[in-house]
């Protein structure tokens, strides 16, 4: 079994046989790696992200609450942190991973190295360079 994007379909053609019936595991791991789902993602979204993603379908045997602020809690069954942990920065500052202590890490230090690539004392000569590029191109 896998899971994709429909919109990742380039293209699509009409076969003579028909489709193979085959029954969900729910234990499938998250997004397209597939294997038991061996954690389980507990994640807080604040009430701007909550109205999105209480509309959203993660995985199949998700489970979300509603929170008194507004927010919504949701737990999300996982084998592979890496597909999850892409799509929870996509949330940036409008999600926290309460658990695995892993997943909250590997976040924290996602956010971290990206909040190094903005801090003005680090910016790069290219950087500078494309920035200058970029604000002649505006004026322009």
């Amino acid at each position: 079994m896998r899971r994709f994007a429909i919109d990742a379909v380039r293209l699509a053609s009409v076969l003579e046989e028909p489709a193979l019936e085959v029954a969900a595991s729910g234990q499938q791991g998250y997004g397209i790696f597939s294997g038991p789902a061996e954690h389980t993602a507990v994640l807080l979204f604040d009430a701007v992200a909550a109205r999105w993603i209480a509309e959203e379908e993660w995985h199949p045997l998700q489970r979300a609450s509603a929170l008194p602020d507004g927010g919504l809690q949701l737990e999300v069954p996982y084998s592979n942190p890496q597909e999850i942990l892409m799509d929870i920065l996509r949330h940036g500052p409008h999600v926290e991973v309460v658990s695995p202590a892993s997943l909250r890490s590997a976040v924290a230090d996602a956010l971290r190295q990206a909040a190094e690539r903005y801090a003005p004392a680090k910016r790069s000569v290219s950087s500078a360079k494309a920035i200058t590029s970029l604000r002649t191109v505006r004026t322009q």
